[in-house]
């Protein structure tokens, strides 16, 4: 069996992005470890994910972060930093590439700022060392420019160059937005793990100034790597006849497995126990039992005030302002916000904190900048009853928080463009999903969460779809199909 090298480029050290990376990691190095001649190896930054540690071989050879020109030349120096940011993390990748002689690399995310800078050394190791480049597509759809039209097109279409396989979470539209020489591979945004937590949930409703709730403590469940069989292969669906003679079948997993800078714990999972409010709880906390999770249904009765809560880097396009004015309707409802702004061009929390003083809410929207410890993590999702992704029209990518809410049986109140985000919502009844940026159809669907007018949501279900494994399956075989399956030792059989 041939020995292969695979490189994971994440330059990002928190975030979405980078807890993206380490799951997909995570899942090709349990692959790997039936083929010892293999080597999977994360090049990231030397503060990625706070230093937590992991199981897989990672190398810091990023910086986080350049301070070269911001100390002094204000806006205009931090563009000048992230952009030198940029063209060093891609030269370095480049000289990674050159002496390690991998045979693959997988780009954490599609990235095309100042790709005509940058991008010839990777399509060179492309075309002539056969490198075969896989990155992953979160947000195809490139509708948001920066600076003049022309040198963004060109970005976007020289940033595909060295690309071969391209990761969807979704079916593209027609015509598509990806190159044609791009193999595209649908493949599901896994759902995240969630430490064991000490903290009570009710101490933290009572900090919040919400009325408690009876409820059972957190129990330990088991996570991914505790309940699926890993051997080293994967199956996909609809059997073909692969290279080799191997042949394809259908994925077998016996279970399943952004944020605040979304991060959270990767090797212990949490249970969360599930509250009744008269209606909500039997929306929001449904009875479960399968192998990954055990929860039970209390029939002690509990708080009307309902918490929603927003999780995550604050930006513009989360619609913030527009849930603020929306509680005005709803004066038993509250909501936490837990983050920071992502960046200079988005409001600061400041922003939002004087419209509440404007709207009278000052006593029922709470503020919370600080940084959520991996343990606490699952005390705080526990302590909602609600989960806030109110993304606006020009979101069309998945959502990390998403599958925190998933993995702690929360309901979400979402809203953005055509996206996974709302397939997967929607498909699996994981909350309401509304128009976005529609403030009549935002408060129809806060008060269809408050009242609990919906269906009791497919929480095993997409867990089932939402496998890291199943990700890391898909991109494997779109390797081997597309690219150089000689060199990938992982077999496709059934």
């Amino acid at each position: 069996m041939a020995n292969v090298k695979a490189l994971i480029y994440c330059p990002d050290s928190q975030g979405g992005i980078a807890e993206h990376a380490n799951y997909q990691a995570r899942a090709f190095d349990r692959f790997t470890k039936s083929v010892p001649t293999s080597q999977i190896i994360l090049l990231c930054a030397e503060d990625f994910l706070q230093g937590r540690k992991t199981d897989y071989q990672k190398e810091a050879v990023f910086s986080s972060r350049l301070f070269l020109f911001s100390r002094f030349a204000g806006r205009i120096g931090e563009l000048l930093d992230k952009s030198l940011k940029i063209l060093w993390d891609q030269s370095r990748l480049a000289w990674e590439v050159m002496t390690r002689r991998p045979d693959v690399v997988l780009l954490s995310s599609y990235a095309e700022y100042l790709a005509p800078l940058w991008v010839l050394p990777h399509w060179i190791l492309a075309k002539f060392f056969r490198v075969v480049y896989v990155a992953n597509l979160h947000d195809p759809i490139r509708d948001y420019v920066v600076g003049p039209k022309w040198w963004h097109d060109l970005s976007v279409r020289m940033a595909y160059w060295p690309i071969s396989v391209g990761v969807v979470h979704q079916r593209l539209p027609e015509p598509s937005p990806v190159p044609k020489h791009v193999h595209v591979v649908e493949a599901p945004v896994g759902v995240y793990d969630l430490q064991e937590s000490p903290e009570d949930p009710e101490a933290i409703r009572a900090g919040w100034g919400v009325a408690g709730r009876n409820c059972e403590k957190l129990k330990k469940y088991s996570t991914t790597e505790d309940t699926t069989e890993h051997r080293g292969r994967c199956e996909m669906e609809q059997p073909k006849v692969g290279p080799k003679g191997a042949r394809v079948g259908t994925i077998e997993s016996k279970s399943t497995e952004g944020l605040q800078g979304n991060r959270q714990e990767t090797s212990a999972g949490a249970a969360f126990s599930h509250h009744t409010t008269s209606k909500l709880a039997r929306f929001a906390s449904c009875h479960v039992s399968s192998t990954a999770t055990s929860h039970s249904l209390l029939a002690t009765p509990a708080s009307p005030e309902v918490v929603f809560l927003a999780f995550g880097f604050i930006r513009d396009n989360k619609n913030l302002d527009l849930v603020i004015r929306a509680l005005t309707e709803f004066p038993r409802a509250h909501l936490i916000v837990m983050g920071k702004a992502q960046s200079q061009k988005d409001k600061p929390v400041e922003f939002y904190r004087k419209l509440a003083e404007e709207l009278a809410l000052s006593e029922r929207v709470k503020f919370f900048d600080t940084f959520v410890p991996d343990e606490k993590l699952a005390s705080y999702f526990a302590a909602a009853d609600v989960v806030v992704l109110t993304y606006d029209k020009s979101f069309h990518s998945q959502s990390g928080v998403l599958n925190v809410a998933a993995r702690a049986r929360r309901p979400v109140l979402a809203s953005a463009g055509e996206s996974p985000l709302k397939d997967c919502v929607e498909k699996f009844r994981l909350g309401v999903f509304v128009e976005p940026d529609d403030m009549r159809a935002l408060k129809k669907g806060m008060a269809s969460l408050i009242n609990a007018k919906g269906g009791e949501p497919d929480w095993e279900g997409y867990e089932k779809f939402a496998s890291w494994d199943v990700n890391v399956c898909k991109i494997i075989g779109a390797i081997q199909k597309n690219s150089v399956p000689t060199k990938i030792p992982f077999q496709v059989n059934a």
